[in-house]
């Protein structure tokens, strides 16, 4: 009996069958059960999709590599982007994207700076 408490079947299961047992079943209580298990089974597929767009993004990642290492894929550049895919996939992270800009804040600070220290210099 033990095993079946591991399934959500087989929690579905025993709580149906508990309640059957009562001397008058509650059809609410069966209701429920089932509500749960229907829940259950609907973060369970959300989790896939994560995972699954986890997977996609990876896939992506490593195409885009390619494409940027050696333009076009053809038929020769298969294994040059398995390795990149597989690389890809071997990662726990997706990479992160780099951010070339340089900070306005900060040079507009320097350049104040510079300017006043250049002012009292003159005088």
């Amino acid at each position: 009996m033990y095993k079946a408490f591991k399934t959500r079947d087989g929690r579905l299961k025993y709580k149906i069958q508990q309640e059957l047992q009562k001397p008058a079943p509650n059809v609410d209580e069966i209701f429920k059960s089932v509500v749960e298990y229907e829940e259950d089974n609907l973060k369970t597929i959300k989790k896939l999709k994560r995972v699954r767009k986890v997977d996609a993004d990876k896939i992506n990642s490593g195409l885009k590599e390619t494409i940027n290492a050696h333009g076009p894929i053809t038929k020769e550049l298969i294994g040059s982007c398995t390795k990149r895919i597989l690389g890809m996939m071997l990662t726990n992270e997706i990479t992160p994207k780099v951010d070339n800009r340089i900070p306005l804040r900060p040079v507009l600070i320097s350049l104040g700076i510079g300017f006043i220290v250049g002012l009292l210099v003159m005088i």
